[in-house]
């Protein structure tokens, strides 16, 4: 299991993609996985002190973290080509 330093770094990490995801109408359910969805929310919980994190969830908030990446880098990359035409 990851120290605590990179579990609160992972779970910090999602939890502002999914912000940022959220703030620019990118987690709709077309946009995202179930498993990005839930490694989101367990990361925001853990974050809050409401639950613990299990080996499971950090593969869970791990998937989430790829996926959540590769949805902003799409989307704004997409934007920033369209800007510089």
């Amino acid at each position: 299991m990851k120290d605590d330093a990179a579990i609160s770094n992972l779970t910090k990490l999602v939890s502002d993609l999914w912000k940022q995801a959220v703030d620019h109408d990118l987690a709709r359910s077309s946009e995202v996985s179930f498993d990005t969805f839930l490694g989101a929310q367990y990361s925001i919980a853990f974050r809050a002190g409401q639950c613990a994190i299990t080996e499971e969830g950090i593969e869970i908030v791990e998937i989430a973290l790829g996926e959540l990446q590769k949805l902003i880098n799409k989307n704004f990359v997409g934007q920033e080509d369209e800007e510089n035409e």
